[in-house]
């Protein structure tokens, strides 16, 4: 008699259980990052960001992708030669991909893209494009750095470089509030009338 009570017992906590997990389970979120570690993006040079998409770069020894889904925002990630091509999709929602690269020389963004940099990079050279609305904040240690920004964009610099070209129109802001270079070219006229914060 004992054991069949421990048996009803045991029994009919497992089914609670059981029925307690199950209305959980459906609670829960679907995948919501996926790795592409099969991906070869070993020897991506250019970083090229457009659309409604926030791209997230670090500098790392081993090169890979990690892709946030959280929105369910459609992402065409694809490459093409020595570039790393992310285009977002629907203008409501914005994925979000995390980067990691080892040395890349150009990062180029527009329509709305929104391109930042973990920590400080350590390059060489490095040229920043931005245009369309784009925004990059990017924080770099270089020898020299070549920026063209246009069309409404913004970009942040932080960091220090020797050179620095700075090519931008009127619509368009650049913040140098933590950056340094021992040399600045300015190469367009227009820059005296651009909005630059210190």
């Amino acid at each position: 008699m004992r054991t069949s009570i421990k048996t009803i017992i045991a029994t009919g906590l497992l089914t609670l259980a059981i029925s307690i997990s199950s209305v959980y389970a459906v609670n829960v979120p679907a995948l919501k990052s996926i790795s592409t570690y099969g991906a070869d993006i070993s020897s991506i040079k250019k970083i090229i960001v457009s659309g409604n998409v926030y791209v997230n770069l670090v500098q790392a020894s081993k090169s890979k992708i990690l892709y946030e889904n959280k929105n369910n925002a459609n992402v065409v990630i694809k490459r093409v030669n020595n570039s790393l091509i992310i285009e977002g999709g629907d203008a409501s929602l914005a994925g979000e991909i995390t980067v990691y690269v080892n040395d890349i020389y150009r990062i180029d963004a527009s329509g709305n893209a929104m391109v930042s940099t973990k920590d400080p990079f350590t390059l060489k050279n490095l040229q920043i494009f931005v245009k369309e609305n784009a925004k990059v904040d990017v924080n770099a240690k270089t020898e020299s750095l070549y920026t063209v920004i246009h069309d409404g964009a913004e970009l942040k610099l932080q960091g220090h470089t020797k050179n620095h070209i700075l090519t931008m129109d009127n619509l368009s802001k650049i913040t140098l509030a933590n950056f340094s270079a021992i040399k600045t070219d300015k190469n367009n006229s227009e820059i005296a009338y651009a909005t630059v914060k210190f």
